[in-house]
């Protein structure tokens, strides 16, 4: 199979920011990234996370865990 597995379950926004760790209880990968797919102007961003329980071969439903969105103005 040379498909490559996606972590982000969505088309739109912008995603950045991303970065990677362990879950220090089971070894599981988390990645957690910034992303605007929320807001049609692309300027609200949210934090988001994913899991694989599989060693990054398949990867949970993406996971909203900040407030609502705030403006981001760089």
């Amino acid at each position: 199979n040379t498909s490559k597995p996606r972590v982000n379950d969505v088309a739109t926004g912008t995603q950045f920011h991303s970065f990677l760790v362990e879950d220090q209880d089971n070894g599981d990968p988390v990645v957690a990234w910034h992303d605007t797919r929320n807001d049609v102007n692309n300027k609200k961003v949210d934090f988001f996370v994913s899991r694989s329980k599989d060693c990054g071969q398949t990867w949970e439903a993406n996971t909203r865990v900040s407030a609502n969105s705030s403006e981001f103005d760089n």
